[in-house]
């Protein structure tokens, strides 16, 4: 497809050429002589709606994740993040080994794909925050939890001169991939101040029902704020944010 320069902005079709707008600026290509009833109806095109069903597939089972953890993303994400979630749900389809072509879909694929999943790709979870960080979920007891291992933010933090203090907040999502239902829970932890003061170890939990089957989702964010007058003021700043899925237990 051609690339489009100047300061015509066409969207639509003259003659044979189609002109689109997309992320990537506008782009011009040849008029498609397909139709949407060929496509839907002809055996020509058999495989294709099969991989178009599993295309829309993962986008549904990525729009529950952002839905079910939307609360806790806030502003930490960037403005890939859906696609993003999309082709990685996309990947964990296509590693169903039970169903065939066209019938794959997450939960007899591999949704661990999704640990380490950053929703902010401009400040990973790593690169922001150097420490010892690790979660754990307990369908026994209900119990999803983090731990971070004390440190120094001056040392191990990545963080904006604007920031005087930072937050740790964690959410677990139960989602059933089928119906869309689910659960959520999410606990703050305190302000702390960012600089030379060592920040002590921090253990943060949520509570969720025992016995669960379904698919459960651990994520965990960082964030910045600025204090002015005793109140917290969060930082808009999409360069160190970061939100990220910590954990995923299939139940399997």
């Amino acid at each position: 497809m051609a690339k489009q320069f100047g300061q015509v902005s066409l969207i639509g079709t003259v003659g044979d050429t189609t002109y689109t707008r997309t992320s990537n600026g506008f782009r011009a290509g040849q008029r498609s002589r397909l139709n949407k009833n060929s496509i839907l109806t002809s055996p020509r095109f058999a495989r294709l709606r099969e991989h178009m069903e599993e295309f829309g597939r993962a986008g549904k089972a990525g729009k529950m994740v952002r839905e079910h953890l939307n609360l806790l993303i806030g502003n930490c994400k960037d403005t890939r993040m859906s696609s993003r979630l999309t082709t990685l749900m996309l990947t964990a389809v296509q590693m169903d080994k039970v169903n065939p072509l066209g019938q794959r879909n997450v939960l007899d694929g591999e949704l661990s794909v999704l640990e380490k999943f950053e929703f902010n790709s401009g400040a990973s979870l790593v690169g922001t925050l150097a420490a010892d960080v690790s979660g754990d979920i307990d369908r026994s007891t209900g119990q999803a939890s983090v731990q971070i291992a004390a440190f120094v933010p001056e040392e191990v933090m990545k963080y904006s001169l604007a920031a005087s203090h930072y937050r740790i907040s964690i959410g677990a999502a139960v989602i059933n991939f089928e119906d869309g239902t689910g659960q959520r829970r999410f606990t703050d932890g305190p302000y702390l101040p960012v600089g030379k003061e060592a920040a002590a170890a921090q253990s943060l939990a949520v509570s969720l029902p025992t016995g669960l089957t379904d698919p459960i989702l651990l994520a965990l964010k960082l964030e910045f704020f600025t204090e002015v007058n005793g109140y917290m003021n969060g930082l808009r700043d999409s360069s160190y944010g970061t939100c990220s899925i910590l954990k995923v237990d299939t139940g399997v």
